[in-house]
Protein backbone atom coordinates (compact mmCIF):
# COMPACT_ATOMS: atom_id res chain seq x y z
CA UNK A 1 0.00 0.00 0.00
CA UNK A 2 1.46 2.86 -1.02
CA UNK A 3 2.62 5.61 1.84
CA UNK A 4 -0.20 8.29 1.57
CA UNK A 5 0.17 11.43 3.82
CA UNK A 6 -2.67 13.78 4.11
CA UNK A 7 -2.98 17.37 5.81
CA UNK A 8 -0.85 20.05 6.28
CA UNK A 9 1.96 20.33 4.12
CA UNK A 10 4.79 22.93 3.25
CA UNK A 11 5.14 24.60 -0.63
CA UNK A 12 8.93 23.10 -0.97
CA UNK A 13 9.10 19.50 0.90
CA UNK A 14 6.61 18.02 -1.67
CA UNK A 15 8.06 16.01 -4.27
CA UNK A 16 6.82 14.91 -7.60
CA UNK A 17 8.65 12.28 -10.06
CA UNK A 18 10.28 14.55 -12.24
CA UNK A 19 10.37 11.80 -15.22
CA UNK A 20 6.83 12.22 -15.67
CA UNK A 21 5.36 14.75 -17.35
CA UNK A 22 -20.96 30.96 -1.80
CA UNK A 23 -20.53 32.33 2.10
CA UNK A 24 -19.65 30.93 4.94
CA UNK A 25 -16.41 29.78 6.51
CA UNK A 26 -16.52 26.86 4.83
CA UNK A 27 -17.10 27.70 1.00
CA UNK A 28 -15.80 26.96 -1.77
CA UNK A 29 -13.76 29.02 -4.73
CA UNK A 30 -14.66 27.85 -8.16
CA UNK A 31 -12.07 29.39 -10.53
CA UNK A 32 -14.10 31.35 -13.82
CA UNK A 33 -11.86 31.63 -17.10
CA UNK A 34 -10.31 34.24 -17.34
CA UNK A 35 -8.47 36.20 -13.62
CA UNK A 36 -8.96 34.98 -9.99
CA UNK A 37 -6.80 36.86 -8.00
CA UNK A 38 -6.17 35.26 -4.21
CA UNK A 39 -3.95 36.20 -0.99
CA UNK A 40 -3.10 32.77 0.49
CA UNK A 41 -4.10 32.64 4.04
CA UNK A 42 -2.92 28.95 4.82
CA UNK A 43 0.04 26.46 4.14
CA UNK A 44 -1.53 23.62 1.84
CA UNK A 45 -3.48 20.61 3.26
CA UNK A 46 -2.85 17.44 1.00
CA UNK A 47 -5.27 14.42 0.71
CA UNK A 48 -5.50 12.02 -2.11
CA UNK A 49 -8.94 11.62 -3.86
CA UNK A 50 -9.97 8.67 -6.83
CA UNK A 51 -12.37 9.19 -9.64
CA UNK A 52 -14.38 6.22 -10.03
CA UNK A 53 -15.85 5.24 -12.86
CA UNK A 54 -19.14 2.98 -12.27
CA UNK A 55 -21.08 1.82 -15.38
CA UNK A 56 -24.42 4.02 -15.63
CA UNK A 57 -23.20 6.65 -13.32
CA UNK A 58 -21.82 10.08 -13.64
CA UNK A 59 -20.10 10.34 -17.21
CA UNK A 60 -16.68 11.68 -15.28
CA UNK A 61 -16.89 9.57 -12.43
CA UNK A 62 -17.34 10.15 -8.84
CA UNK A 63 -14.85 11.84 -6.88
CA UNK A 64 -13.94 9.54 -3.39
CA UNK A 65 -11.39 11.03 -1.20
CA UNK A 66 -8.84 7.74 -0.57
CA UNK A 67 -9.14 5.87 2.66
CA UNK A 68 -5.32 3.98 2.27
CA UNK A 69 -4.06 6.49 5.31
CA UNK A 70 -6.15 4.25 7.98
CA UNK A 71 -4.47 0.89 5.92
CA UNK A 72 -6.55 -0.02 3.24
CA UNK A 73 -9.37 1.48 0.59
CA UNK A 74 -11.70 -0.17 -1.01
CA UNK A 75 -11.10 1.90 -4.71
CA UNK A 76 -7.34 1.36 -3.96
CA UNK A 77 -8.26 -2.85 -3.66
CA UNK A 78 -10.10 -2.82 -6.69
CA UNK A 79 -6.66 -1.64 -8.64
CA UNK A 80 -8.64 0.26 -11.07
CA UNK A 81 -7.79 3.69 -10.15
CA UNK A 82 -4.82 5.21 -8.37
CA UNK A 83 -5.52 8.02 -6.25
CA UNK A 84 -4.32 11.82 -7.01
CA UNK A 85 -2.72 13.87 -4.96
CA UNK A 86 -4.66 17.29 -4.17
CA UNK A 87 -4.17 20.61 -1.92
CA UNK A 88 -6.56 22.70 0.01
CA UNK A 89 -6.03 26.11 0.30
CA UNK A 90 -7.84 28.56 2.66
CA UNK A 91 -7.37 32.22 0.43
CA UNK A 92 -9.31 35.75 -0.04
CA UNK A 93 -10.71 35.79 -2.95
CA UNK A 94 -10.23 39.06 -4.11
CA UNK A 95 -13.53 39.38 -6.41
CA UNK A 96 -15.61 39.32 -3.12
CA UNK A 97 -13.00 40.04 -0.49
CA UNK A 98 -14.43 37.24 1.61
CA UNK A 99 -12.45 33.88 2.91
CA UNK A 100 -12.86 30.63 0.86
CA UNK A 101 -11.62 27.52 0.29
CA UNK A 102 -9.51 26.81 -3.12
CA UNK A 103 -9.08 23.27 -4.10
CA UNK A 104 -6.20 22.85 -6.36
CA UNK A 105 -4.48 20.05 -8.27
CA UNK A 106 -0.97 19.21 -9.74
CA UNK A 107 -0.96 22.11 -12.40
CA UNK A 108 -1.69 25.36 -9.67
CA UNK A 109 0.09 24.06 -6.72
CA UNK A 110 3.21 23.27 -9.11
CA UNK A 111 3.33 26.49 -10.16
CA UNK A 112 2.91 28.29 -6.71
CA UNK A 113 5.62 26.00 -5.40
CA UNK A 114 7.90 27.30 -8.11
CA UNK A 115 7.33 30.85 -6.61
CA UNK A 116 8.12 29.56 -3.34
CA UNK A 117 11.56 27.87 -4.20
CA UNK A 118 12.51 31.22 -6.17
CA UNK A 119 14.81 33.29 -4.06
CA UNK A 120 12.79 36.70 -5.53
CA UNK A 121 9.59 35.96 -4.51
CA UNK A 122 10.03 33.15 -1.80
CA UNK A 123 6.70 32.66 0.58
CA UNK A 124 3.48 33.03 -1.36
CA UNK A 125 1.62 34.31 1.69
CA UNK A 126 3.67 37.95 0.55
CA UNK A 127 1.97 38.53 -2.55
CA UNK A 128 -1.41 38.20 -4.28
CA UNK A 129 -1.56 35.53 -7.28
CA UNK A 130 -3.65 35.19 -10.04
CA UNK A 131 -4.61 31.49 -11.32
CA UNK A 132 -5.48 32.80 -14.76
CA UNK A 133 -8.04 30.04 -16.49
CA UNK A 134 -7.47 29.30 -20.10
CA UNK A 135 -10.37 26.88 -21.34
CA UNK A 136 -8.70 26.70 -25.14
CA UNK A 137 -5.31 26.17 -23.01
CA UNK A 138 -5.01 22.70 -22.99
CA UNK A 139 -3.79 19.99 -20.72
CA UNK A 140 -0.13 22.42 -20.35
CA UNK A 141 -1.70 26.19 -21.00
CA UNK A 142 -5.19 25.87 -18.72
CA UNK A 143 -3.54 27.32 -15.70
CA UNK A 144 -1.03 30.04 -15.44
CA UNK A 145 -0.30 31.27 -12.14
CA UNK A 146 1.03 35.43 -11.92
CA UNK A 147 2.37 36.58 -8.90
CA UNK A 148 1.58 40.08 -8.07
CA UNK A 149 3.74 42.65 -5.76
CA UNK A 150 4.47 41.99 -2.59
CA UNK A 151 2.22 44.04 -0.13
CA UNK A 152 1.45 43.34 3.49
CA UNK A 153 -2.10 42.31 4.35
CA UNK A 154 -4.22 44.97 4.70
CA UNK A 155 -6.57 46.05 8.36
CA UNK A 156 -9.76 43.82 6.40
CA UNK A 157 -7.48 41.30 5.54
CA UNK A 158 -6.04 40.89 9.18
CA UNK A 159 -9.44 40.70 10.54
CA UNK A 160 -9.96 37.73 7.69
CA UNK A 161 -7.16 36.13 8.58
CA UNK A 162 -8.11 36.06 12.01
CA UNK A 163 -11.76 34.99 11.82
CA UNK A 164 -11.03 32.34 10.13
CA UNK A 165 -8.88 29.13 11.29
CA UNK A 166 -7.63 25.85 9.02
CA UNK A 167 -9.78 23.99 10.92
CA UNK A 168 -11.98 23.08 8.08
CA UNK A 169 -9.14 22.43 6.03
CA UNK A 170 -7.97 19.48 8.10
CA UNK A 171 -11.68 18.56 8.60
CA UNK A 172 -12.00 18.47 4.93
CA UNK A 173 -8.22 16.92 4.32
CA UNK A 174 -8.62 13.95 7.00
CA UNK A 175 -8.88 10.88 5.13
CA UNK A 176 -12.49 9.01 5.16
CA UNK A 177 -11.99 5.25 7.08
CA UNK A 178 -12.35 2.41 4.31
CA UNK A 179 -15.86 2.24 6.38
CA UNK A 180 -16.99 5.67 4.97
CA UNK A 181 -15.86 4.39 1.58
CA UNK A 182 -17.82 1.67 1.40
CA UNK A 183 -20.45 3.70 2.36
CA UNK A 184 -20.48 6.10 -0.37
CA UNK A 185 -19.68 3.35 -2.58
CA UNK A 186 -23.03 1.83 -1.61
CA UNK A 187 -24.65 4.98 -2.07
CA UNK A 188 -24.06 5.61 -5.14
CA UNK A 189 -24.82 2.35 -6.06
CA UNK A 190 -28.23 2.39 -4.79
CA UNK A 191 -28.84 6.26 -6.61
CA UNK A 192 -27.93 4.54 -9.57
CA UNK A 193 -30.27 0.87 -9.36
CA UNK A 194 -33.08 3.27 -8.39
CA UNK A 195 -32.70 5.68 -11.50
CA UNK A 196 -31.50 8.29 -9.55
CA UNK A 197 -28.99 9.09 -11.54
CA UNK A 198 -28.03 8.31 -15.33
CA UNK A 199 -24.49 9.12 -17.15
CA UNK A 200 -26.44 11.18 -19.52
CA UNK A 201 -28.16 13.13 -16.49
CA UNK A 202 -24.04 13.54 -15.59
CA UNK A 203 -22.37 14.90 -18.78
CA UNK A 204 -22.50 18.76 -17.31
CA UNK A 205 -20.69 17.63 -14.52
CA UNK A 206 -17.58 15.86 -12.63
CA UNK A 207 -18.25 16.16 -8.97
CA UNK A 208 -20.53 14.64 -6.95
CA UNK A 209 -19.74 16.32 -4.07
CA UNK A 210 -18.96 20.30 -2.92
CA UNK A 211 -18.22 22.70 -5.58
CA UNK A 212 -14.89 22.92 -4.91
CA UNK A 213 -13.55 21.96 -8.55
CA UNK A 214 -11.00 23.77 -10.30
CA UNK A 215 -10.38 21.52 -12.94
CA UNK A 216 -11.56 21.24 -16.43
CA UNK A 217 -14.77 18.10 -16.20
CA UNK A 218 -13.10 15.79 -17.96
CA UNK A 219 -9.83 13.23 -17.18
CA UNK A 220 -7.46 15.88 -16.93
CA UNK A 221 -8.95 16.67 -13.52
CA UNK A 222 -7.51 13.63 -12.13
CA UNK A 223 -4.57 13.23 -14.52
CA UNK A 224 -1.48 11.30 -13.10
CA UNK A 225 1.42 13.73 -12.92
CA UNK A 226 2.75 12.09 -10.23
CA UNK A 227 3.26 9.20 -12.48
CA UNK A 228 3.40 5.31 -11.51
CA UNK A 229 6.28 5.31 -9.49
CA UNK A 230 5.89 5.27 -5.57
CA UNK A 231 7.31 8.90 -4.55
CA UNK A 232 8.34 11.16 -1.34
CA UNK A 233 5.44 13.05 0.08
Amino acid sequence: MANYKSGEVSWTDTVFDASKKGTGKDSFLRLSPGSNVVRLLTLPHQYHQHKHMIDGGKKFGYRINCSAAHGSCPICEKGTDKAKRRWYLGVIDRKTNTYKILDIGFAVFKAIQTLAKDDDWGDPSRYDIDVVVDPNGGSTGYYTVVAKPPKPLSAGDLVIKEDNDPEALVRRAAPPTPEKVMEKLQSIMEEINSGGHTATAAASGSSDSDAGEDEPADDNYFKNYDGDKKVPF
